[in-house]
């Protein structure tokens, strides 16, 4: 049924005239489903004229089919009353029609964060369908990120000048993930934040060491992603309390003893230390005034076993003969005995953030050690104080390692009043990712055309980082010429600091998108981040030339954005771009977009560049050369771009090293290397790369080939053979010979026929070279009719003479030699 009959009312039209016409069959209501025939009978008893349907009052004719609808058509004979009409698709009045639904879609009105990632399914039945319609999708939602929270800092509290204010920055949510930058009073001073995809958060860390400059400083944090309409942001004011700085005053104590006493006539004064009278010391009396007063003054060389005996000094007045004594106890200050540390073992790297304990002790001393922290030579305050023991003090530093730290020295003094100091110190190694990333842009204004240059500076990391760059969501690893990480030592922390400069080409397309710089660390599998926004002015035209590498996708921009239907590969996205996916080399070429519309029409040409990793292979293999020639090896590579330089590399493959490889050229897309006066230490494999930057390098293997005439072994063991001359022993006469291209041997005897002679040749390849063995086999009796491998010594000759001959296209060789028997008895070969 079509769809003109659906919803429509079908109406028999008898003939005008009714002289007794009447209906024989009338037609009956009817249900059937969308694309089925259905058949519409009427037939007229006594017709007086034609008979013709009406559809919705309109008259549909006499004809048999109608123009324009195919599934309509008339039956019967319409002169005597017969009209049955077979109508297809859609018919609502006396024939309803069941029309199945199409495939259903969804139409979004409004999505919440709480559907991203959920899978969203519409399913639809229908009694006409065998089966329900259904359709899923999963939701990827872009939503806002919370507002960002400061952690690590009381908002009230003051702050002392000159502490490392360590602050983090913590945003939660969003898709995707924030992007979190610092800034004080209005000026950016930190780009660089971390993700955490697993907690769906994004984290920057702020080191600030606090300067009284500071005070009333507001600290902002940003976050902002895709769908954020205005930045979200948390703030922190900091108060600075400075402070004045306090003096020290330290007391020396004299050595000297002083007694006193005012007496007439004088006293008499002996000194006593535990139950030792101090004879061998010296006494010096001082008067005191005009009264008669005297006051001696002990000197005495104490040691560290005196100390706590007690010291008295006993007064005796012959006058009165009334004596007084006084004692104090002596205390002996001396140095402590020992000073050692707890702490972890030289030389050992730490990762930064750890919590590291140092424990300083020290044993003996009078009185028992202070113990002092210092730090590449400044004293550490606001420490623990030290905790005493029997014979001794500890004292404990707890440092959670920061990139500072490495290859800081802590060193632990001892001291007291003796004035002698006593020290243990441990140097510290630790690991940290880069403390910073800087991109620094040479151009401020940036255009459509230029080649913009970015310079990306890591801070100090141990161990060396790794930078890559990424423009937007894709990393530039092949598309973009990257120069050479360059490594820089002597840095704030004693280790190494990376820079990498890009190069961009920029078009219209990069206005608004963000270069990231990443500073990564394998080793630590910590990276920095930090980006550069673009800002890139351009006319209203189009570029003229797209580079891409083989495999990735071609973006190829447009004046407005078309409404075609294309191949997969080729396709128009939702904006002015026509993008080629998998884009090979046989899509480079020329293309002219042509835009038209009511006013007129104009074109675009565009030339597409699609680069790829080179192939190559040998234009000869392998290459033969004489000894003294020069040898020239081609290697052809298929590849673009073609570098002009340092694209060809050769390597040897043989065994050991090859002190002098020869002579590199590069001409265009061959690489040659020249080898001049070729010897045969040169002969072997060689191996060709060709690199032009885009992954992977090609190579490919050749080998050389140098020609050499035959050279025949000589000695008393090539050329004598001996043999019993009992007719029933074999002799076996051996020739060794080696040469390129492979030898040819021949031999002879005055003594027999060359036809009767059997020779065995066994060709070895050596390193460079190929060695031949021939064996010959004589029988002087009975020659055989094949080659036999034996020689029957004969007592009828006393010996017999062999000549054997090694020749190839380059020249030969020629050595004799002599085959000897006698009865029950040898005789050797000599030649």
């Amino acid at each position: 049924l079509p769809g003109w009959l659906s919803g429509s009312k079908v109406t028999f039209q008898p003939p005008v005239q009714c002289t007794g016409q009447a209906f024989r069959t009338q037609p009956k209501n009817m249900t059937v489903r969308a694309g089925t025939m259905v058949m519409l009978r009427c037939e007229m008893l006594r017709p007086s004229g034609a008979v013709q349907w009406v559809k919705d009052d309109l008259l549909l004719g006499p004809q048999q089919s109608l123009p324009g609808f195919p599934h309509y058509s008339l039956l019967g004979d319409p002169k005597i009353g017969e009209s049955p009409g077979r109508v297809g698709v859609r018919v609502r009045v006396r024939v309803v029609v069941d029309v199945p639904p199409s495939k259903p879609y969804f139409e979004f009105m409004f999505l919440s964060s709480s559907d991203n990632g959920r899978k969203l399914a519409c399913r639809t039945k229908n009694p006409v369908l065998p089966r329900a319609l259904e359709t899923s999708l999963v939701m990827n939602v872009y939503f806002p990120p919370q507002h960002p929270v400061i952690q690590g800092l009381d908002r009230e509290g003051p702050v002392k000048r000159g502490t490392m204010l360590k602050l983090v920055c913590v945003s939660q949510g969003g898709n995707p993930l924030a992007t979190l930058h610092w800034t004080k009073n209005g000026e950016v001073i930190s780009t660089s934040w971390e993700v955490d995809t697993e907690s769906r958060r994004a984290i920057s860390h702020l080191t600030l060491q606090v300067k009284p400059q500071d005070n009333q400083a507001e600290l902002h944090c940003e976050s902002v992603n895709q769908v954020t309409p205005v930045p979200l942001s948390d703030n922190l004011k900091i108060t600075v309390l400075c402070e004045s700085p306090t003096a020290k005053r330290y007391m020396h104590l004299n050595a000297r003893t002083h007694t006193q006493t005012q007496n007439n006539p004088p006293v008499h004064i002996r000194w006593w230390l535990g139950f030792r009278e101090l004879n061998t010391t010296v006494v010096n009396v001082e008067e005191v005034g005009t009264t008669g007063g005297r006051q001696p003054c002990l000197t005495h060389v104490v040691s560290r076993e005196e100390n706590g005996l007690p010291l008295t000094c006993e007064t005796f007045n012959n006058g009165t003969h009334f004596s007084k004594s006084q004692s104090n106890n002596l205390i002996v200050f001396y140095p402590p005995q020992k000073v050692w540390l707890e702490a972890p073992p030289p030389g050992v790297p730490l990762s930064s953030g750890t919590i590291i304990r140092l424990i300083c002790f020290s044993s003996g001393g009078s009185p028992k050690g202070t113990l002092n922290w210092y730090r590449d030579g400044k004293v550490l305050l606001d420490y623990p104080k030290q905790v005493p023991s029997d014979k001794g003090m500890s004292k404990e530093l707890v440092v959670r390692l920061q990139p500072s730290d490495n290859m800081a020295t802590y060193r632990c003094n001892a001291t007291n009043k003796a004035k002698i100091v006593l020290n243990a110190s441990v140097k510290l190694i630790v690991q940290f990712p880069a403390v910073s990333v800087t991109i620094i842009a040479k151009q401020k204004e940036l255009r459509r055309g230029q080649n913009l240059s970015l310079h990306c500076l890591s801070g100090s990391s141990n161990p060396q980082a790794n930078i890559s760059w990424s423009l937007g969501p894709t990393r530039l690893t092949k598309c973009f010429p990257l120069t050479s990480h360059q490594a820089h030592r002597n840095t704030t922390f004693g280790d190494v600091s990376v820079s990498s400069t890009l190069s961009l080409p920029l078009s219209s397309q990069h206005h608004g998108q963000r270069i990231t710089c990443q500073a990564y660390s394998s080793l630590l599998s910590e990276g920095v981040n930090t980006f550069f926004k673009l800002n890139t002015f351009f006319n209203p035209d189009h570029p003229q030339k797209i580079q891409v590498v083989e495999d990735e996708i071609a973006i190829l921009p447009l004046p407005t954005s078309p409404a075609v239907e294309m191949h997969p590969r080729y396709h128009f996205t939702g904006s002015t771009e026509f993008e080629i996916w998998n884009v090979t080399r046989r899509d480079t070429g020329v293309y002219t977009v042509n835009c038209t519309n009511d006013v007129g029409s104009d074109n675009t040409i565009i030339t597409l560049d699609v680069q790829y990793a080179p192939s190559v292979k040998m234009e000869n293999d392998p290459v033969y050369v004489h000894v003294g020639e020069t040898a020239d090896l081609f290697c052809v590579a298929d590849a673009n771009p073609i570098i002009n330089t340092d694209m060809f590399s050769w390597k040897w493959l043989g065994k050991g090293e090859m002190e002098e490889m020869g002579e590199q050229i590069q001409d265009d897309a061959t690489g040659q290397l020249t080898i001049q006066g070729a010897t045969r230490v040169n002969a072997g494999r060689y191996q060709c790369t060709a690199n032009n930057n885009i992954a992977p390098p090609a190579s490919v293997a050749v080998q050389l080939v140098v020609r050499f005439k035959p050279e025949l072994q000589k000695g008393a063991q090539w050329n004598k053979v001996a043999s019993r001359g009992d007719s029933t022993r074999t002799a076996e006469g051996v020739c060794q010979g080696e040469g390129i291209p492979p030898l040819h041997f021949s031999w002879a005897s005055p003594a027999c026929p060359i036809a009767i002679l059997c020779v065995c040749v066994s060709l070895l390849w050596g390193g460079n070279f190929l060695l031949a063995v021939p064996r010959v086999l004589y029988h002087p009796k009975s020659p055989p009719k094949s080659i036999s491998p034996n020689i029957t010594a004969s007592p009828a000759a006393d010996a017999a003479a062999c000549y054997h001959t090694a020749w190839s296209s380059v020249g030969g060789c020629f050595c004799s030699g002599c085959l000897g028997w006698k009865k029950e008895r040898t005789k050797a070969l000599r030649g």
